[in-house]
């Protein structure tokens, strides 16, 4: 059983979108799967998915097969205009509140049962 003090989550930040953070948690989840063999990953936001945007599939290019297998990934919510997540949210009926997508988080943390993980803020805002 793991304990809490070995369980590490980093959030990946940055105050607009195209400023790295996907690179940035790319190298940090290779790492992880190198150095701890296993990691978890999760977008909880991400818009551009009409325009073919994914975070996930970025990481998952860089990602050997072998990789992948001990890689826990989600895309929490997602919408298809690449816009700021809170712009998208405003116009969408079924947008989560700020609580679910926290309790989503942390269930999936405790599901993936990782030692390591990561969450990928999106982009397009400061506080997006």
């Amino acid at each position: 059983m793991k304990r809490a003090r070995d369980l590490q989550r980093l959030v990946v930040f940055g105050a607009n979108t195209d400023v790295g953070k996907t690179v940035i948690a790319t190298g940090l989840v290779r790492a992880a799967l190198r150095i701890f063999n296993e990691a978890a990953y999760c977008k909880p936001l991400q818009t551009g998915t009409g325009r073919g945007d994914s975070d996930i599939n970025t990481i998952l290019s860089y990602c050997t097969p072998d990789e992948r297998d001990k890689l826990a990934y989600t895309e929490l919510y997602s919408w298809p205009d690449p816009v700021s997540p809170h712009v998208a949210a405003a116009n969408d009926p079924d947008a989560p509140s700020d609580e679910a997508v926290c309790k989503k988080i942390v269930d999936f943390f405790r599901s993936s049962e990782m030692n390591v993980g990561f969450i990928e803020t999106a982009g397009g805002g400061v506080f997006s």
